[in-house]
């Protein structure tokens, strides 16, 4: 899968997460819920600040569920 779709692939889930959801619940829902749909469509997921030098991942996606609006920033290293 090239970057650019895998990136929509991400951007789409979270969204329909953020629109399950809503905002107002603790960050781990959120983040429980992405990785669970994500990896049922056979994706790998980690958390992005921590993981993105350890692993030497160059691409990720940090989600802000918390916000009235869907808010995705991408980070390259």
């Amino acid at each position: 899968m090239k970057i650019q779709e895998l990136a929509d692939v991400v951007r789409q889930t979270g969204f329909e997460s953020h629109v399950y959801f809503k905002n107002g619940y603790l960050e781990k829902v959120y983040e429980n819920s992405l990785a669970n749909r994500l990896r049922k469509k056979g994706l790998r997921v980690a958390q992005i600040l921590s993981y993105l030098k350890t692993s030497g991942t160059k691409h990720g996606m940090l989600m802000n569920f918390g916000a009235p609006k869907f808010e995705v920033k991408k980070y390259i290293l």
